[in-house]
């Protein structure tokens, strides 16, 4: 058995006793796993054109957050309240809702090299094709939060998905009346 030491979990971000070494505390590494979430085409008024929203650390991160669950697209992901998801932009602001900002492959990188996530949720296309090139794990992509195609049912099955701590690199689709469960 390992020295015991108190220190931040890289999880829960709660100071917990951990084993000499490890980043991780003995409630996470058993009941927790680590999921990063990708979102993609950010967009806002002119002024923000051209930054990535995903980037700020401290209280900058926390008003993005705050912003995010205020957001029509931060009311739809709160179906994954349940599960504890590190959020991140995949691509920089825009400023139009069509709009398609090209993903940030390198902040995509940062992200998954700092965060060395168990599972990746890729919500949207542009997110998806970016993410898939750079992250070999397992992987689960849903339809951007607020694409009209997108339905709660959809939405259930992947937080049943994450809390089952699956292994596949899956993407849900939404069809006409069902849910398509595509293997990548």
């Amino acid at each position: 058995m390992g020295l015991i030491q108190r220190g931040e979990c890289s999880r829960c971000h709660r100071t917990r006793p951990h084993s000499y070494g490890a980043a991780v505390c003995k409630d996470c590494e058993e009941t927790h796993m680590s999921i990063v979430g990708f979102l993609q085409n950010p967009w806002t008024i002119k002024e923000y054109e051209g930054i990535n929203f995903g980037k700020p650390r401290g209280r900058a991160r926390q008003g993005w957050l705050y912003n995010l669950s205020q957001c029509a697209s931060g009311k739809r992901l709160r179906r994954f309240d349940t599960l504890k998801i590190h959020w991140e932009n995949a691509s920089w602001v825009g400023t139009a809702v069509a709009g398609k900002a090209e993903p940030d492959r390198e902040h995509i990188l940062d992200v998954l090299s700092d965060q060395q996530p168990d599972i990746v949720l890729v919500c949207g296309k542009q997110a998806e094709s970016a993410v898939q090139e750079l992250w070999d794990g397992p992987l689960l992509v849903i339809p951007h939060p607020t694409s009209r195609t997108l339905t709660n049912d959809l939405l259930d099955e992947a937080v049943e998905l994450l809390h089952a701590k699956f292994t596949e690199r899956v993407a849900l689709r939404q069809c006409k009346g069902y849910v398509l469960e595509d293997i990548l």
